[in-house]
């Protein structure tokens, strides 16, 4: 078996930062610039970087500076071949289509995923690179920056979403603070019948 590492750049008000336990009153900030790190990661080799606007997550509006960032972490890894995935308040088609004017290889939908699916299946019948991205307390997905409970289990948002995307990206918010995950095995998270186009699934947990 072979896999992809997608490190991750998380934004918020165009500084790289980290929520703790996906919690924005436990931020954990860092001097480094994120173009800096970003150019760093293709330099060690990764050939995805992973990019997340958590002001957008909150609030479902593109933050400038964060979008700024976004596309000069573009400028200066498109050249090595490495491509960038960005999540984070993507509701709209015009959200996306704004992220792929900015050379964006793949967004990430999240909340509307769950809330207006039709999304998904509208930017991937445009030829868009788009997966699904599930951030799960317990065994239900969260939405909205990680704040609301969104009543859908993680196995039936996969049933719903599977055929549509090209992966899956999930998350587990409440082991990101440095803690070993108190997780069930991997596969026991996934529907039975669970099977992503391209069978590309992502997922992270306190990495």
């Amino acid at each position: 078996m072979s896999f992809d590492l997608y490190p991750a750049i998380d934004l918020r008000e165009g500084r790289c930062v980290r929520l703790l336990q996906g919690d924005y009153g436990r931020e954990v900030g860092y001097d480094a610039n994120p173009v800096e790190v970003a150019h760093d990661f293709a330099t060690a080799g990764a050939r995805w970087i992973h990019m997340v606007d958590l002001d957008a997550a909150r609030s479902g509006e593109p933050h400038p500076q964060n979008r700024a960032v976004i596309r000069s972490v573009v400028a200066a890894v498109g050249d090595a071949g490495v491509r960038v995935q960005v999540g984070g308040g993507v509701r709209s088609r015009e959200s996306a289509e704004a992220l792929f004017d900015a050379g964006v290889t793949r967004c990430v939908v999240g909340t509307a995923a769950i809330e207006n699916p039709e999304l998904v299946s509208e930017l991937a019948a445009a030829g868009h690179g788009v997966a699904v991205g599930l951030d799960v307390r317990g065994t239900e997905v969260a939405i909205r920056g990680w704040e609301q409970r969104s009543g859908v289990s993680l196995a039936q948002a996969q049933a719903d979403l599977d055929a549509v995307a090209a992966g899956l990206a999930e998350t587990h918010p409440d082991t990101n603070a440095g803690l070993r995950p108190r997780l069930a095995p991997f596969h026991e998270y996934f529907h039975p019948q669970f099977q992503p186009a391209l069978n590309a699934v992502m997922a992270a947990a306190a990495l």
